[in-house]
């Protein structure tokens, strides 16, 4: 009778085990396309065996030991370290791809062809100067006026860009503090589950699901303590070297991100100084409903600790939103107190890169538009002292202020001649115009080599079209240059006019230009390569990964046979054994 009963216990063992070995190839299957989710399979265990009357062992059936994911430590690392390089170069390349839209080049209507235009412009008014109304002078007044609304158009595009940027790290702040959060309660929930000895599997599916996610954004470091709990944490600087996300054994002691706007930066006292300033305002916990939420100080640095700011914008804050090396109370602050993301990939360092390349090229189209207008102003007035110059030819049009006639046209006057040359220094292509007067009145154009000059004279109009073919030092040119940057004396020309000596180590305007926008599509078409090849990359490792940890139909429905067939096999030792006891039992009978 024992042994009958054993065996039926041992068929019973096997039919619980092949049971949930159905069950979890069922889930298996039914999760196939769910995104994150790690295959899972039965481990199955031999009892203990029994001593019979003989004095032999027999074994007593099988144990479920427990239910676990297929799931390699490693390729997570590789796939995730790939995902963050790879989102580095997608990022970049997306928004080079949109610089070199704004800068429209090659084409016929690009600032390229526009500068040369400009220039031939003037040589063509040398040769037709005679009458004060020639179409030669209205020409290259209203080719002038392409060439400036082309540079102002092309710097508020990129500004515009550069604000996108800005915008975009804006949501990935508030994206990966809620992907932090929920990791944070995962967690939890994991450590929770384990501690009363089951398997957490699908939370643990769910959290590694959120830790891809979050290395899209950031290098992603993680480790594994006690009852499957994960530790996050990312490259930082400041303060100190590590942002801590996730702590299981101290969650008050976490950090979170918060977005720095960043304004009114002003530059250093001196050169090198440490005094160059901005302010910063930012919200705890990314929470812009509640007033109580904002924080505003004063952040004093050198030069390049402002300009890493004002590209990162990432902070590093405690749990309660406190940005790291601040009270959250103190109104001015030093820059390197600061503590700041620090992560070399991944969609923030693509942003920080992509600012960085926006104020690159901005400063570069800076350079050609100030380049421009100070030669042309300088050779045409035959003055290096802008203050002597009481009709330059381009003005900053955010300082110049003009008479007005009663027709509404520009005039000169005592308060046009004192304020026409205002912060010339301050020019950039943005704010780079044609003189008002002039292109009301494009005879106050100066053509000739002085005022006792007949009127077909065009030399002095010749000496500035020969700019176009000067070489200039605009490499090394400063973003506050004035006049004198290209020389504090000008020396006259075979035509008397007094003009700018060529640079031996310069470029012209043109090739400056051209040489700048060589260099954009080279590194727009390294950033496409690297896309490419990181791609293909990260596709070869997640195929990898998949093809252990993802769900096989096939293999699946392999599983399903076998275990179907055990169970019935287990279920036929049953019907077996009853069929045994029933003649044992009418036997006594």
């Amino acid at each position: 009778m024992a042994g009958l009963f054993s065996t039926l216990n041992t068929a019973n063992t096997g039919l619980q085990a092949q049971q949930v070995a159905l069950n979890v190839t069922s889930h298996n299957v039914a999760n196939a396309n769910t995104a994150g989710y790690t295959r899972e399979r039965v481990n199955l265990e031999a009892n203990a065996s029994t001593t019979s009357v003989s004095g032999n062992a027999i074994g007593t059936g099988v144990s479920v030991t427990d239910i676990s994911r297929i799931r390699d430590v490693l390729k997570d690392y590789q796939v995730r370290a790939a995902t963050t390089t790879n989102s580095t170069y997608k990022t970049t390349n997306d928004y080079l791809t949109q610089i070199q839209s704004i800068m429209n080049e090659p084409s016929n209507k690009g600032l390229s062809s526009l500068i040369g235009t400009f220039y031939s412009d003037w040589s063509s008014l040398a040769s037709n100067s005679t009458t004060t109304g020639s179409g030669a002078r209205t020409t290259l007044v209203q080719d002038t006026k392409a060439l400036t609304d082309t540079l102002n158009n092309t710097y508020t595009q990129l500004q515009s860009l550069k604000t996108a940027t800005q915008t975009a790290i804006q949501a990935q702040v508030a994206d990966v503090n809620t992907k932090l959060n929920e990791v944070d309660n995962i967690n939890k929930k994991v450590i929770d589950v384990k501690s009363l000895g089951a398997e957490p599997n699908d939370l643990m599916d769910q959290r590694d699901l959120l830790v891809d996610q979050l290395s899209e954004s950031f290098n992603v470091s993680t480790s594994t303590g006690s009852l499957e709990g994960i530790s996050l944490s990312s490259p930082a600087t400041g303060t100190t070297s590590t942002a801590n996300f996730i702590i299981p054994t101290d969650a008050n002691s976490e950090n979170r991100l918060a977005y720095a706007d960043i304004s009114g930066i002003t530059a250093p006292t001196t050169v090198g100084g440490n005094d160059a300033s901005c302010t910063l305002t930012y919200y705890k916990n990314g929470d812009t409903t509640n007033p109580a939420n904002k924080v505003s100080f004063t952040v004093t640095g050198t030069k390049d600790e402002i300009n890493k700011l004002d590209e990162s914008r990432v902070l590093v804050t405690s749990k309660d939103g406190t940005a790291l090396g601040t009270d959250g109370y103190t109104k001015s602050i030093d820059a390197s107190s600061l503590t700041t993301l620090n992560s070399t990939d991944g969609v923030f360092a693509g942003l920080t890169t992509t600012q960085q390349s926006i104020d690159k090229y901005t400063n570069d189209l800076n350079s050609v538009a100030k380049s421009i207008a100070l030669t042309v102003n300088t050779v045409e007035s035959g003055e290096t002292d802008p203050t002597k110059d009481t009709n330059p030819y381009f003005v900053n049009s955010d300082a110049a202020t003009y008479t007005k006639d009663s027709g509404g046209n520009s005039v000169l006057g005592v308060a046009y001649s004192l304020n026409i040359n205002a912060n010339e220094e301050g020019i950039t292509a943005g704010n780079l115009s044609i003189n008002e007067a002039i292109l009301d009145d494009p005879t106050k154009v100066v053509t000739t080599k002085d005022s006792t000059s007949a009127s077909g004279d065009g030399t002095r109009a010749l000496a500035i079209s020969q700019l176009g073919s000067l070489k200039l030092n605009i490499q090394d040119m400063p973003t506050d240059a004035s006049r004198s940057f290209f020389g504090t004396t000008l020396t006259a020309n075979s035509n008397g006019i007094p003009t700018l000596t060529s640079s031996t180590t310069g470029f012209t305007v043109s090739g400056y230009y051209t040489n700048k926008i060589t260099a954009l599509g080279t590194d727009a078409s390294e950033a496409s390569s690297q896309l490419a090849t990181q791609s293909s990359v990260l596709n070869s490792l997640s195929q990898a990964r998949t093809s252990e940890s993802g769900v096989s139909t096939d293999d699946e429905m392999t599983n399903l046979i076998q275990y179907n067939h055990a169970y019935a096999a287990n279920a036929k030792v049953m019907t077996t054994v009853s069929d045994l006891l029933d003649v044992v039992i009418a036997l006594v009978r």
